[in-house]
């Protein structure tokens, strides 16, 4: 398996989507964006970007995990 690695900053309040490809080769990183910054649970995010993938016609399976950073000390 060969993963896609980027190194990017990850600051406080940003969300960080783990995906397949099934779903950022369909969705535009403008569908993944604006979904991203609606109002809602990181689970109704997750799903709203599922669903869209889904109506934009995924060829694939669809998998994404959504990962918050609460700036909350480790």
């Amino acid at each position: 398996m060969d993963a896609d690695t980027v190194v990017a900053d990850f600051n406080a309040g940003d969300i960080l989507p783990l995906c397949s490809d099934g779903l950022h080769a369909v969705a535009s990183p403008e569908v993944i964006a604006s979904t991203l910054n609606r109002a809602g649970s990181l689970h109704d995010k997750a799903q709203w970007l599922i669903d869209a993938t889904l109506r934009l016609g995924a060829p694939d399976n669809v998998t994404g995990v959504l990962v918050h950073h609460t700036g909350a000390a480790q």
